[in-house]
């Protein structure tokens, strides 16, 4: 790849990625020219392309390379490819990802820049070393459509041999494009079909020829026009019954899939001759500091491969990490065609992170994050968010807690009023429902909260209950699942600082508490929260191991009750344990003691003194941005998982649930003519898809929000780039 001169490559790539947007060139004879945008989404199948894309968040400007190779592409094209998109990683200060894209497989992000499709064309530019034949000017062309959102567009041979009943098909005559539905319309596809028709006679045709949408019946002067340009002398011949694997049913999150990772060096302590050179570091779960900045490091994915570039790893290991990943893609005899991405410490994108139990972010994650939470930004910030269980996830929180709230307790199956007395005391084998009513029409929202040690019968009676009260509210209401431990900040500020969560039922506490009977053990609290909105109490285990610095705790004995107030703890955590001494244990006068200070007494009644959790500045999960996933299960069964990457409003299909993973909480959209089955299996495809995806978020640690087309909350909304309310009118 000599014949590359460095000086052109300074030229060509001056200036660029300085605005957001889509920059392409195609390889020609060694050298990267300017692909015009007139013709995005074309390529040609011969030829190799340098992409970059360029996307602003917050006012701040981040860049994604790709390298796409075409199935007849020639080596010096995608070699000179590569080279290309090393240099202008080079120009972009070496931070933005790079990744390698080949025909027909390319990743959801490459995909999600072309929203009309993508579209194959045989032929290409001459390669430096061969001639390569297009077709020629005005010659007929057949395209097949494939997948539902990620849509490829190939040609195939022009004969009817090449069709089938279940694709769209686009016949280019020249003068008239015909658009040939399959048997089973959809209307999303149709709208797509249509789009990409007229995208051809722009590209192609400068406009001038006529797109012709065929509806069933096709009349048979159109028939016999469509069909006599296949060759066909029957005006209804028989087009072939066989249905390949649609496109979008390739990309599944696979249950229990191996995810490892390796080190990628040659530095002596990390190397081995086994799996191509690479030390095996450890699967899934992972954590931040398995990468060592002074090497590379290779993850798979099973569906990918991440090339990790340490800060200060030398010069040789990472110029060869990606030959390195190359070979480990050999040696593991895994497809030619696998993903693969080149990644450097501190510009890790969420892709990346999401298969990472912690992450400690970068102070500039930390200021971009905070920027994005708006309104409660103290709230969102990483210090008291993460660390202090403050609550979680946007969901109303711009609504002030004091509507109307309505609660009961499932008890044999049915809901029974909680008592005035006990508004805000929860038990952890019990299930509740939370009707909250917002003030000035906000709409109402159905919290189903169940605690940890609840019957299998009480919580699956606590979501059909909810449904039930759902469907019998007029304008519906959102639905949302509460995990003990994982409330949402919205849930906690409707106690205002008095949700108490105890061990054991209610029903055995009302029954003591009616006969008089005092609790006769030890009891110990976790206190926690940012503000006196937030704050909560949780009952723990009465030993020593259960403190941490960074809590206050109330410590509840027969004969005393003390306030342990944690080098790390909040001032709304200090006050809202002397305000709960009295709700813990009535009638008592509580002892305040600080960590370091405690008298024997204290720790006799934990039962000895023993270690604890003393880190101030745990590392959380990572940040993980908002992601859009179309989740159904197939005829045979199977669970299917497709990301929407770059996503819209109009991406939300109305005959479809939808997913939206806002991180702490989990949206399931349910489009207005999704199916009965579809609605019954939402739940259980958010909970499939929470233990299926890599991270290691399980379904209790997420909150899980139902919402119908037309009724969506402010917070799934904010969560597009723009959102029209009359969009589906």
């Amino acid at each position: 790849m000599d014949k590359i001169n460095s000086s052109k490559v300074k030229d060509v790539f001056k200036n660029v990625g300085r605005m957001k947007g889509l920059e392409i060139w195609r390889i020609e004879k060694f050298e990267a020219v300017p692909w015009p945008k007139s013709e995005f989404g074309k390529f040609y199948t011969g030829d190799s392309y340098v992409i970059l894309s360029t996307k602003e968040t917050n006012g701040v400007l981040s860049n994604d390379i790709h390298y796409w190779i075409g199935n007849e592409s020639t080596q010096d094209k995608y070699g000179a490819a590569a080279i290309y998109t090393v240099h202008l990683g080079d120009q972009l200060s070496d931070r933005a990802p790079q990744h390698r894209e080949t025909q027909e497989h390319e990743s959801s992000l490459f995909q999600s820049y072309f929203k009309k499709g993508i579209r194959y064309l045989d032929g290409g530019t001459d390669s430096g070393f061969n001639k390569v034949t297009t077709n020629a000017e005005g010659e007929p062309r057949l395209f097949r459509m494939k997948g539902k959102r990620n849509v490829r567009i190939r040609q195939v041979p022009l004969t009817i041999q090449s069709m089938n009943q279940h694709d769209y098909f686009l016949l280019d005559s020249g003068r008239k494009i015909f658009v040939y539905p399959p048997k089973m319309m959809n209307n999303f596809q149709k709208t797509k079909a249509n789009e990409i028709a007229k995208q051809i006679r722009d590209q192609d045709h400068n406009g001038r020829a006529s797109v012709h949408i065929l509806d069933h019946p096709i009349s048979y002067d159109d028939r016999k026009e469509f069909f006599g340009i296949l060759g066909c002398t029957s005006s209804n011949p028989a087009i072939p019954d066989v249905q390949e694997e649609d496109d979008d049913d390739v990309i599944e999150m696979k249950e229990n899939a191996t995810i490892t990772l390796y080190n990628a060096t040659t530095k002596p302590g990390y190397f081995t001759t086994s799996t191509g050179g690479l030390l095996k570091i450890s699967s899934k779960p992972l954590r931040q500091e398995m990468l060592k900045t002074d090497i590379c490091s290779i993850l798979d994915t099973g569906i990918g491969i991440f090339v990790w570039i340490g800060k200060e790893a030398s010069t040789e290991d990472k110029a060869l990490a990606m030959s390195k990943a190359q070979e480990f893609i050999t040696a593991n005899k895994y497809p030619n065609w696998t993903q693969l991405h080149r990644i450097v410490e501190g510009a890790e994108p969420v892709q990346f992170k999401q298969y990472f139990a912690t992450w400690r972010e970068s102070q500039q994650h930390r200021i971009q994050h905070k920027k994005i939470a708006g309104k409660d930004s103290v709230e969102f910030h990483p210090s008291t968010l993460h660390k202090k269980k403050s609550g979680r996830g946007g969901f109303m929180t711009d609504d002030n807690g004091k509507g109307n709230v309505e609660l009961w307790r499932v008890q044999n199956r049915e809901l029974v009023v909680v008592r005035q007395e006990m508004q805000g005391m929860f038990f952890d084998r019990n299930c509740y429902l939370i009707k909250y009513s917002a003030l000035n029409k906000g709409g109402s929202v159905i919290y189903f909260w169940q605690g940890k040690h609840a019957s299998v019968l009480d919580k699956g009676a606590s979501a059909i209950l909810t449904v039930n009260m759902a469907e019998k509210m007029e304008s519906g209401a959102v639905q949302v699942l509460v995990n003990q431990g994982y409330e949402p900040r919205h849930f906690l500020k409707i106690f205002m600082g008095k949700f108490v969560i105890s061990c054991g039922s209610a029903e055995e506490f009302l029954k003591n508490k009616d006969s008089g009977i005092k609790p006769n053990e030890n009891r110990l609290f976790k206190i926690r929260g940012t503000n006196e909105y937030n704050v909560h109490a949780e009952q723990m285990k009465a030993v020593a191991a259960s403190l941490a610095s960074d809590d206050t705790f109330i410590m509840s004995t027969p004969a005393t009750t003390y306030v342990w107030m944690g080098v790390g703890t909040s001032e709304a955590e200090k006050e809202m344990a002397k305000n709960n001494v009295e709700r813990i244990s009535p009638g008592s006068n509580a002892i305040i003691i600080q960590e370091g200070a405690e008298p024997p007494e204290f720790w006799k009644a934990l039962g000895g003194k023993g270690d604890y959790d003393r880190e101030l500045d745990k590392p959380g999960a990572p940040f993980l941005d908002t992601r859009l996933f179309h989740c159904k299960v197939r005829n045979d069964g199977k669970f299917v998982v497709r990301e929407i990457l770059n996503f819209y409003q109009d991406d939300l299909d109305i005959d479809d649930v939808f997913i939206l993973d806002g991180g702490d909480e989990i949206y399931v959209w349910e489009g207005i003519d999704c199916s009965e089955e579809e609605k019954e299996k939402s739940m259980q495809l958010a909970n499939t898809y929470i233990q299926t995806e890599p991270s290691a978020r399980t379904p209790a640690s997420v909150n899980i929000i139902t919402i119908q087309q037309g009724n969506e909350p402010k917070s799934f909304k904010q969560l597009f780039p723009k959102w029209k309310n009359n969009f589906w009118k």
